[in-house]
């Protein structure tokens, strides 16, 4: 029973995905986002996140060296 479970719900994420690809193809010529497009962009805000956290964070520590230096020079 456990195998068949298994196989039946392969086929289904197997039918979603294929489904998925037809929709977008069908809606390739409509001014609409697509799925993929989403995912895309959910990525690409991702990594400017990270890329935002990274200068953030080398801010900060190079200002804390700045003051050091000030704080040493007085």
């Amino acid at each position: 029973y456990g195998s068949l479970q298994n196989e039946v719900a392969r086929v289904g994420v197997e039918l979603k995905s294929k489904l998925d690809e037809l929709v977008e193809l069908s809606m390739e010529g409509l001014p609409l986002m697509t799925k993929s497009d989403e995912d895309d962009i959910a990525r690409e805000i991702e990594a400017l996140r990270v890329k935002m956290r990274e200068l953030s964070n080398r801010q900060k520590k190079d200002l804390g060296k700045k003051a050091l230096k000030e704080e040493a020079m007085n």
